[in-house]
């Protein structure tokens, strides 16, 4: 990768445990600034953390979670990107890995897949990657990866995972069932 993976700790602030989609949100920024001609700071956890919650320095970690429909409201509101929401599911109990995000929001935009059409979102995933070098959030409700790329031919994924601290430890080849065989929220971030 050309664009710089974030992770637990990078920055010498402890966001173990809650930090992940934070992490996910400054990979993709990174990615972004990486195409772009206009230059802009990767803004600390501090300050995405503030954006959040103004009050985030006295808030227990579990309520300090963001889920991709969080991230999508960011990226617009901040950088003027558009997103699609997608939410997977496996099964009907998988709505209950949701903690922040009402299931409405996905009915509405009619963004809602099951493991029997897998194969049309995986279609869009490969689309979006044919097109842009920008990660894509996966959140199955405890962890939050970056997809950066899917090898349809090895039927391999390549995930960025912020749940370490330690920058080696980042990057993590997984077979394509990863994806299928689990609930996962996801953002796709899109270029203007």
């Amino acid at each position: 990768m050309n664009y710089k993976l974030f992770h637990y700790k990078i920055d010498n602030f402890d966001d173990c445990g809650f930090g992940c989609s934070y992490r996910n949100l400054q990979t993709i920024l990174s990615a972004y600034l990486l195409n772009k001609q206009n230059k802009f700071q990767i803004p600390t956890i501090q300050s995405i953390l503030y954006y959040f919650f103004p009050n985030y320095k006295n808030m227990s970690k579990k309520k300090l979670w963001i889920e991709p429909v969080q991230i999508s409201k960011y990226l617009k509101e901040m950088y003027n990107f558009n997103t699609l929401n997608i939410l997977y599911i496996i099964n009907d109990t998988d709505i209950q890995n949701m903690l922040n995000t009402d299931i409405k929001y996905y009915i509405e935009l009619n963004t809602i897949y099951n493991s029997n059409n897998f194969n049309h979102l995986l279609n869009i995933l490969l689309l979006h990657f044919k097109n842009s070098i920008l990660p894509i959030i996966i959140d199955d409700g405890i962890y939050s990866y970056c997809l950066l790329n899917i090898d349809i031919n090895n039927n391999k994924i390549l995930i960025s995972d912020p749940h370490t601290t330690n920058s080696d430890n980042v990057l993590k080849n997984k077979d394509i069932k990863f994806l299928q065989y689990k609930f996962w929220m996801i953002c796709i971030p899109l270029e203007k």
